[in-house]
């Protein structure tokens, strides 16, 4: 079989019998050629022909992308994307969307995309834009011990009604930024506003923590009294019943 070649014929065997099914398959074209002159012929000498007198012209190489193209893993070796994801050129992975530098103190927010800020930045940004829906969560705050007020994430806008420190991401910042692999608008700026981020997050943790023995207390308070009033009005009706009988 000849694959991928364009077989030119002479005109007295431009009759004869082929093989349809190599013709249907598209590897090889028929094309009846001229009556051969001298420098056709000549040109033949230097195109190649077989025995039979027919004309082996290469066709062009075909467009089929699967016979051309080179195999996908020879792409994926050659491929001068950069193996690493963090690169001292590029701290976008690490990027705080609101202050645009290294995140300090990463917090991943519930909004539904799970997207994280720095926390002083949320919390200034949860400061100022909670208002925005706060009539909507007010009858919530209380029944929900230990939730923040909601407000919109700055991203996708999505309710906020509780942030979680991501740690994990926290260490990983830390480690690059240490190492250089990671670069930062200030770097001893960022140890600075990383301390103040974690004095700022002690005494939030502290407010929480007495917010919530104080909501226990007043609990057990009320529950207290409500008990004492119960008594005394049991008592009470227990004497007025004892009154009555004896009249």
């Amino acid at each position: 079989m000849i694959d991928d070649h364009v077989l030119i014929l002479t005109p007295h065997e431009s009759s004869l019998e082929f093989d349809l099914s190599l013709h249907a398959s598209g590897s090889t074209t028929f094309i009846p050629s001229s009556i051969p002159s001298l420098e056709d012929e000549t040109d033949e000498d230097e195109e190649g022909s077989n025995a039979n007198g027919i004309v082996i012209v290469p066709s062009r190489p075909s467009s089929d992308p699967s016979l051309n193209d080179p195999p996908l893993d020879d792409l994926w070796e050659d491929s001068t994307a950069p193996q690493t994801l963090y690169s001292s050129s590029s701290s976008a992975p690490y990027e705080c969307p609101i202050c645009f530098d290294v995140m300090v103190l990463p917090v991943t927010m519930n909004c539904g995309g799970s997207h994280t800020y720095c926390s002083s930045c949320i919390r200034t940004w949860s400061t100022v834009h909670r208002k925005e829906i706060r009539s909507y969560w007010a009858q919530f705050i209380d029944l929900l011990p230990g939730v923040v007020e909601a407000f919109p994430c700055p991203e996708c806008r999505g309710h906020v009604t509780s942030t979680t420190d991501n740690k994990i991401l926290d260490c990983d910042i830390l480690s690059h930024v240490r190492s250089g692999s990671v670069s930062t608008l200030d770097f001893d700026g960022y140890h600075e506003r990383r301390r103040d981020a974690l004095v700022e997050q002690e005494v939030e943790q502290e407010i929480v923590m007495h917010k919530r023995v104080d909501t226990a207390l007043i609990t057990a308070g009320v529950g207290l009294i409500g008990a004492v009033a119960y008594s005394v009005l049991k008592n009470n009706r227990s004497n007025n019943q004892r009154r009555d009988s004896r009249n």
